[in-house]
């Protein structure tokens, strides 16, 4: 009896070795299955997203051809909108016009004539379906782009910078008949929320307690570092020049500066042609103008920086008199490549980290209007780091025409931001893929062929009563050549002494 009850035992421990070692394959076999099927089921959706991309990518090349062939009707001055007749036929240049000045969802399907024209505009539901294959048979994903908008009336103008195009050529054209006489000010936003890593790296001012101007301890400065050897800062420098001209103008009116004595601001202060130098700081007070002002925390008649930081106004604002002051060599916020402070908060809850407002002063000479021709911004990356996004905004003075109606929340309101057109226009296209669906919104920038736009330019020096006589277009010999110009540097080696 003894023996066989041991038998039993030997039995039943045997028999739980092999449940639970079933019990662990089963488990392990099922996560293994999971991890598969999770796999393919990640793998299916990737293929669907990329594909609903790729739907979304295709209204966005269709959109290049629609703006195209709009271009074209517009340079054969066929440029009257008609409204489609609802036919089978190809669409005129009339109802190419017509469906851009109206923009609709479908309005590419109609313009290439992927829709067909019976299709009644504007009450379509008609998505365009992209014929699909792989490796030579049919994909049953069904793509199509469901709607693709293009707007060529846009608030302001983006591009970027970077160490590959460090520079930027914009010509200023406004939309709804607007002239660009009718700008008062520019606004300069730049390096996207979104580009930031971190905190804020402000190497380009830094602390130097040995630092001294004459007798004042000024304990930091603003250092420009050589781009390769040393850690740029974040948000980057940045320069903006202004260059414009009047209606009627001529080569000497670039070295004319006209000040008023009775404001800072406002077109009576007269250039064709400003550059200002902006430094991103983190410190508001190091970049409050008020600073510098005589009697001012950091003044003195040699300081060859200075802070645009307006506590007042809660912003970085340079009126048209500094502008008009770059061109001239002197204290203060005088001279040519003069560094200016701006701040750049970092907790703010803003799109891009930095902005600075310049109210724009008149042109020279003529009769005082602007000219839609010549008025252009140039924007550099002066040592090539980071890149960065940059946006423009142009403020109006109250002109209907520059200031158009928006609709904000069903209510109609006003604002002065000047809406641009033939700078950039956006395309928004939304692809599907099944029912997955995938949106991309991009700028295109039509290339003016009419307009050539310098980069870099050789620079001739000449004097009055030299040999550099020049004759402008009408044969009208000036007495100087292409200006005095005096390109140099304020150092700071000049005026400031290490101890």
């Amino acid at each position: 009896m003894i023996k066989s009850l041991k038998k039993n035992k030997k039995g039943a421990a045997s028999f739980y070795i092999v449940a639970f070692s079933s019990l662990i394959l089963v488990i392990i076999a099922a996560s293994f299955a999971t991890a598969v099927i999770n796999e393919i089921t990640r793998t299916a959706n990737d293929d669907l997203s990329q594909s609903a991309y790729d739907s979304a990518m295709a209204g966005i090349e269709d959109a290049k051809l629609a703006y195209m062939n709009y271009q074209r009707c517009i340079e054969s001055g066929k440029g009257t909108p008609t409204k489609p007749i609802l036919d089978d036929s190809s669409p005129t240049c009339g109802e190419i016009v017509y469906y851009m000045e109206n923009p609709d969802c479908y309005m590419v399907g109609h313009i290439l004539g992927r829709i067909k024209k019976s299709v009644e505009y504007g009450k379509a539901d008609t998505e365009v379906q992209i014929s699909e294959t792989v490796k030579g048979k049919n994909n049953n994903l069904q793509q199509a782009y469901t709607c693709v908008e293009i707007r060529t009336a846009l608030d302001d103008y983006r591009a970027t910078l970077s160490s590959t195009n460090n520079n930027k050529v914009v010509k200023v054209k406004l939309a709804n008949g607007a002239k660009v006489n009718s700008i008062e000010s520019v606004k300069i936003k730049w390096f996207s929320r979104s580009e930031q890593t971190g905190d804020f790296n402000f190497s380009n001012v830094v602390n130097n307690p040995s630092l001294k101007l004459g007798d004042k301890e000024l304990n930091w400065r603003v250092a420009f570092l050589p781009a390769n050897n040393a850690k740029a800062a974040t948000p980057p420098t940045i320069s903006v020049e202004m260059v414009q001209t009047a209606n009627e103008f001529g080569v000497e009116d670039f070295t004319k500066v006209v000040r008023s004595s009775s404001s800072e601001s406002g077109t009576a202060n007269k250039t064709d042609r400003a550059t200002l130098v902006m430094v991103p700081t983190g410190d508001a007070d190091k970049a409050d103008y008020s600073k510098y002002e005589s009697g001012g925390d950091y003044y003195d008649s040699n300081y060859q920086w200075w802070g645009a930081y307006r506590q007042g106004r809660g912003e970085n604002y340079f009126p048209s008199r500094w502008l008009v002051e770059s061109n001239l060599a002197g204290s203060g916020h005088y001279g040519k490549n003069v560094p200016f402070l701006v701040y750049c908060p970092e907790d703010a809850n803003t799109e891009f980290a930095c902005s600075a407002t310049i109210d724009l002063p008149g042109p020279v000479g003529g009769n005082g209007e602007r000219n839609d021709e010549t008025f252009m911004f140039v924007l550099t990356l002066p040592y090539g780091q980071p890149d960065t996004e940059f946006a423009l905004e142009f403020i109006c003075k109250n002109d209907a025409n520059c200031n158009p109606d928006v609709e904000v929340s069903g209510s109609t309101t006003s604002t002065n931001v000047a809406q641009t057109a033939g700078m950039q226009v956006t395309i928004d296209s939304t692809g599907r893929a099944n029912d997955l669906y995938r949106r991309v919104e991009t700028r295109l920038e039509p290339a003016d062929g009419g307009y050539v736009y310098a980069l870099y330019g050789i620079q001739l020096l000449g004097k009055k009563n030299e040999d550099a006589l020049v004759k402008n277009q009408q044969g009208v010999t000036s007495e100087y050549g292409l200006g005095t110009y005096d390109a140099y540097l304020n150092t700071l080696n000049s005026r400031l002494t290490n101890n």
